[in-house]
C-alpha cells in the first residue's frame, strides 16, 4: 500500500472515532406529572353524526349517541417545564384510537387537561374515529368508572434534532378506579 492510502485510512478511522465520541448522553428532563385524583370531571355530549364503518349498516341519524369530554388536573412536581400528554384508550374490537389532551406545564404549576369538545358536522371522518370507541347510548355511561379506558400520561420527551440527543420520554398509567369527581 502507498503512504497516501495509509493516511486516508487513518483519517477515515479518526473521523469515525470522533463521530462516535461526539454522541451525547441524552439528559433526562426533570419533570413529573402528579395526577390530582380528586379533580376528575366528565361531561356527556350528544352527537347524531355517527361514523359509517365499512361492513356495517349506516347509522340512523335519529339514533344519536353520547360521548365524553374528560378533564383531569395534573401538577408538574419536577423542576423543569414540560408538555404532558394524557391519552384515554378504550379498544373495542379492532379500534383503539385514544382521546388525547396536551398541555405545557411549568414546574410546580397545576393545569387541567381536557379532551376535545363536540365534533363539528363538517369534520373529516378521521377526526370522528377518535370518538367511535366512546359512543354510548346513555349519558350516564360515559364515566371512567364504567368505561374504564386505559389512561396514560406521556412526559419527559426531549428534542432529537441536529446537535441534540433526544429522549423518547416516559409513560405512567393512571388507574381510573382511583379517581374521584370534583
Amino acid at each position: 500500500m502507498k503512504l497516501w492510502q495509509y493516511r486516508y485510512g487513518a483519517l477515515v478511522f479518526g473521523m469515525g472515532l470522533f463521530l462516535i465520541s461526539s454522541c451525547c448522553d441524552p439528559g433526562q428532563k426533570n419533570s413529573f406529572p402528579m395526577v390530582l385524583t380528586s379533580s376528575y370531571n366528565d361531561t356527556a355530549f350528544k352527537d347524531a353524526d355517527q361514523v359509517q364503518v365499512s361492513g356495517l349498516p349506516a347509522p340512523n341519524p335519529l339514533d344519536s349517541a353520547y360521548y365524553p369530554i374528560y378533564s383531569l388536573d395534573i401538577q408538574n412536581t419536577g423542576t423543569e417545564a414540560d408538555t404532558f400528554t394524557i391519552s384515554y384508550t378504550r379498544p373495542i374490537g379492532i379500534f383503539g384510537i385514544p382521546l388525547i389532551a396536551k398541555a405545557y406545564v411549568q414546574a410546580g404549576e397545576t393545569k387541567t387537561l381536557s379532551t376535545y369538545g363536540p365534533i363539528p358536522s363538517n369534520s373529516l371522518d378521521t377526526a370522528k374515529y377518535r370518538y367511535l370507541d366512546f359512543f354510548v347510548k346513555t349519558k350516564d355511561s360515559i364515566s371512567l368508572f364504567i368505561m374504564q379506558p386505559t389512561i396514560s400520561i406521556h412526559y419527559g420527551q426531549t428534542p432529537n434534532g441536529p446537535e441534540q440527543c433526544g429522549t423518547a420520554g416516559k409513560d405512567i398509567t393512571v388507574d381510573p378506579l382511583k379517581l374521584k369527581h370534583k
